[in-house]
């Protein structure tokens, strides 16, 4: 009972409350990109939200955020793939939980250099669990501008979180090196403790104002910890991109990525080829400034030793701004995927929508919907272990000062797999999930130190 009191109050972990920033302008205190194409003809939005507010232009951030609360959730129709090691079948989800979580975050922004550093724990206890599952956080990142046309940047994270999140959507717009996403203990599965380590780094190259060059290299390991599965993921490319026009351009470029799986009973390596030989566009459509489309196009090959599949990849998002301070966009994606834990890559297409904006001055809300269906591995045909997946949230912001916010959100997460699909023991083979959650979240500047005035922004 006193965990759905103080659930009265906890926000979705997966979307953190930040300041209402104009349209194709950065939050400098979310560490997250723009979500929409930025677009000179676009009409900007002056207003900030209250919340965060006021730390539009620092070069020296150190802020600290706490959140609690809790809220009810429900696992309806999960059904695991086998027994767990002690014979018996994975603890529910059901039931009421409460939870907290907190985090430091540094942010240093000068004429050639920029860097970020946070840090973060959680935790959440399920009634019907009866345990505490703890989780923690680390990155740091950032960029340096060597010469004029030279920069290097990079990013290393690390995670060791209680339970294993399958999510199988393409990756949502990721934060800034340096900084951390908030733990999304709705696709969460019973399955053990889950520890990755991912590192990258590039190099970007500028030859003139329309041609510019990058090469990079990944290298990401992620282990499960109640089985011997693992996974680790290198991979290195370089492209050649030339504007033609503001909207239209190109890309070539080459990419290899080799995916090895180490498991009880030996190691499977599987490599990815890609060759980005296609158009990207953006442009504001001619019937309306507030409306934009993008997309991108490449081509991957993968292959096992003994079979190769190649396919068509892309992306494509639509977005409409709606008066001053709402947004509609849709976007579609055709990709093929490296999912920690699974033993075989994804082949997927995927469906999203999302809509939000503020209700008032201290008000936003936000809803997403998303849908995705594919096939897990090499087989075709009536051989083919397929999978679908269905996402939706929608999320309340109030904010009650600068400092302090209040938010209430609900979550549906589904997914199926085919009967013979390699997933761990532990593993769902069917998920569906609902909860509810709401929270407080405090959020406080340390240190705040101004741009210099003849800093380039």
């Amino acid at each position: 009972m006193i965990a759905i009191v103080c659930g009265a109050v906890l926000t979705a972990f997966g979307r953190p409350v930040r300041a209402q920033a104009p349209a194709g302008e950065p939050d400098d205190t979310s560490g997250e990109a723009p979500r929409q194409p930025q677009n000179d003809a676009r009409v900007q939005r002056p207003y900030r939200g209250i919340f965060r507010g006021g730390v539009d232009d620092v070069g020296q951030l150190l802020a600290t955020s706490i959140s609690f609360g809790g809220g009810y959730s429900n696992d309806r129709l999960s059904r695991p793939v086998g027994e767990t090691p002690e014979g018996g079948l994975p603890p529910t989800f059901t039931g009421p939980f409460s939870a907290a979580s907190g985090d430091l975050t540094y942010m240093l922004d000068r004429d050639r250099v920029t860097f970020n550093a946070s840090a973060g724990a959680s935790a959440r206890y399920y009634q019907s669990r009866h345990d505490v599952l703890p989780g923690y956080s680390a990155a740091a990142g950032g960029s340096a501008s060597l010469t004029h046309r030279l920069t290097l940047s990079g990013n290393l994270s690390a995670v060791d979180q209680p339970l294993y999140g399958l999510t199988l959507f393409p990756d949502a717009i990721a934060p800034d090196p340096g900084t951390i996403s908030p733990m999304d203990y709705t696709q969460d599965v019973a399955s053990g403790a889950y520890r990755s380590v991912d590192g990258t780094a590039a190099l970007d190259y500028t030859l003139n104002e329309r041609t510019a060059a990058t090469a990079y290299y990944e290298d990401s390991r992620g282990e499960l910890g109640d089985e011997h599965r693992s996974q680790t993921l290198r991979g290195a490319g370089a492209s050649l991109r030339r504007q033609f026009t503001r909207d239209l351009g190109m890309e070539i470029g080459y990419a290899r990525r080799l995916g090895t799986y180490d498991l009880a009973d030996g190691s499977r390596t599987i490599r990815n080829d890609s060759i980005d030989a296609g158009i990207n566009y953006s442009h504001a459509l001619s019937f309306s400034r507030r409306t934009s489309l993008a997309f991108s196009t490449g081509t991957t090959a993968v292959s096992d030793g003994d079979t190769t599949r190649f396919r068509i990849i892309g992306h494509a998002t639509l977005d409409r701004q709606v008066g001053r301070t709402w947004d509609a966009a849709l976007t579609y994606s055709r990709d093929v995927g490296f999912i920690k834990t699974l033993v075989e890559p994804t082949f997927s297409d995927s469906l999203a929508m999302a809509f939000g904006g503020l209700l008032g001055r201290r008000v936003e809300l936000h809803t997403e919907v998303a849908a995705t269906v594919g096939r897990l591995g090499f087989d075709r045909g009536e051989t083919a272990t397929g999978f679908d997946a269905y996402d939706g949230t929608a999320q309340m912001t109030i904010a009650l000062s600068r400092k302090l916010a209040m938010s209430v959100s609900y979550a549906y997460y589904r997914y199926t797999f085919d009967t013979g699909a390699p997933l761990p023991g532990t593993v769902f083979r069917q998920l569906d999930r609902q909860s509810v959650q709401a929270g407080l979240q405090l959020w406080a500047p340390l240190l705040q130190r101004a741009r210099r005035p003849h800093a380039a922004r």
